[in-house]
């Protein structure tokens, strides 16, 4: 079984080549959440996600005859990183199994890395099979996503590092997916500060930790689609488990509304690019009302390689949520000024008209009348009513509204953090 030694070992091996994380304190989360809430950045590590830690400890352990033989992973993105980093820096071949649908960032940050990269199967553990395959077939040494000691140990001097970083410690928010993570920092939290809760998160579309962890074994739980793609595994691996059963105090599932909410928050409010997985804790916070009020909080913001597609229509989404962008959809009659006289009305409350859409072919309407659709950035709900109130005096009637409604603390996860 590792032990604390082994991270304590694994920390000063890995020191010459990773950066501390920042700790940083959030005082509007505090404020609004009513915790003491404290950040672990490990989005930005190197590669941007806590994964380097633990190929690196694995890699910098590997004789010169196995160096040689070179290396192969399985992963979805950050552990791929993890592993095409340190196995350049190194001047080692690496050679990374990646699903067909992984994010298009994390697949060319991998290639970018030096590692060549194969795209197979739907999911991580499609892709474990087939690293495996390509690990025997070649003498290669395979480095498991989470399921080894070594990488493990890795992952632990995160936790190490943070109570380095501060004293007192109420409670630890970990993502957890095939649990490597979460096993080594707890570990070490458990060590050095005992009486921390430590709490792990994940995906309820993923939730085959969590419900291993509840039922005290391991069960397999095809993971659905989800934001948290770096925590979506199928089964919890034999050694994390085994450490989670008796270092983890609590496991919670969140939905998938409240990770993009927190994702749109951490953009927000901290100016930070966080992926599904490393936002979970946060999303915890904003769908368990009340949780660990008045506590001093760690929220492991475990990795931000965020895809930019997924990126683009969460801000988007975000601005909908939070009320700085609405929809409206109107009727004008299909004469020369009306179009112009709808676009000025808006402009003179100080909304900014992002997009019209002008469809003349609408079904339902008269055809003396065009339907069109204004996409609009604007300042909140107030200014949503105003502005609605300003057309429909004018005689321009309103058929539809998309975004802008005020909403109740409950209504939506991104009402609570405005």
């Amino acid at each position: 079984m590792l032990q604390f030694k082994d991270l304590a070992e694994a920390m000063g091996r890995i020191r010459p080549f990773i950066a501390v994380s920042p700790l940083v304190p959030s005082n509007h989360l505090s404020e609004r959440l009513q915790v003491n809430l404290f950040l672990k950045l490990e989005n930005l590590q190197v590669t941007g996600s806590f994964k380097v830690r633990g190929a690196l400890n694995k890699i910098l352990l590997m004789s010169k005859e196995e160096r040689d033989r070179g290396v192969v992973t399985a992963s979805a993105g950050n552990h791929a990183q993890g592993v095409a980093w340190a196995a350049g820096k190194l001047g080692i071949e690496a050679t990374v199994v990646m699903p067909r649908h992984a994010p298009i960032a994390k697949v060319l940050a991998t290639r970018g890395y030096g590692a060549q990269v194969i795209r197979e199967g739907d999911t991580y553990d499609d892709c474990a099979r087939r690293a495996m395959e390509l690990a025997k077939a070649r003498g290669a040494t395979l480095i498991h996503a989470f399921d080894d000691p070594q990488v493990i140990a890795g992952q632990g001097t995160l936790g190490i590092e943070l109570c380095q970083q501060m004293g007192e410690l109420d409670a630890i928010l970990i993502p957890a997916g095939g649990g490597g993570l979460i096993a080594g920092v707890s570990l070490a939290i458990k060590t050095l500060r005992p009486n921390v809760r430590v709490i792990g998160v994940q995906s309820e579309k993923a939730p085959a930790f969590a419900e291993s962890w509840k039922k005290g074994e391991r069960v397999e739980l095809p993971p659905g689609s989800t934001l948290c793609d770096g925590i979506a595994v199928a089964k919890p691996g034999e050694i994390t488990f085994q450490m989670a059963q008796g270092l983890v105090d609590e496991m919670f599932l969140v939905k998938e509304e409240f990770v993009e909410a927190a994702i749109v928050t951490f953009l927000e409010r901290k100016h930070l690019v966080v992926e599904g997985a490393g936002a979970a804790p946060l999303a915890l916070f904003l769908q368990e009302e009340g949780l660990l009020r008045g506590k001093k909080v760690v929220l492991l913001v475990s990795g931000g390689n965020l895809d930019l597609q997924w990126l683009d229509r969460l801000i988007q989404r975000g601005a909908m949520g939070l009320s700085r962008r609405m929809r409206l959809k109107a009727l004008l009659p299909d004469v020369p000024g009306s179009l112009a006289k709808a676009t000025s009305l808006i402009a003179s409350t100080g909304a900014n008209i992002l997009q019209v859409f002008h469809d003349r072919l609408a079904p339902g309407h008269q055809i003396q009348f065009s339907e069109v659709e204004f996409d609009l950035e604007i300042e909140g709900p107030e200014h949503a009513e105003a502005l609605k109130k300003l057309l429909e005096e004018n005689g321009i009637s309103l058929i539809q509204e998309v975004g802008a409604k005020p909403g109740p603390w409950r209504g939506s996860p991104l009402e609570r953090l405005k």
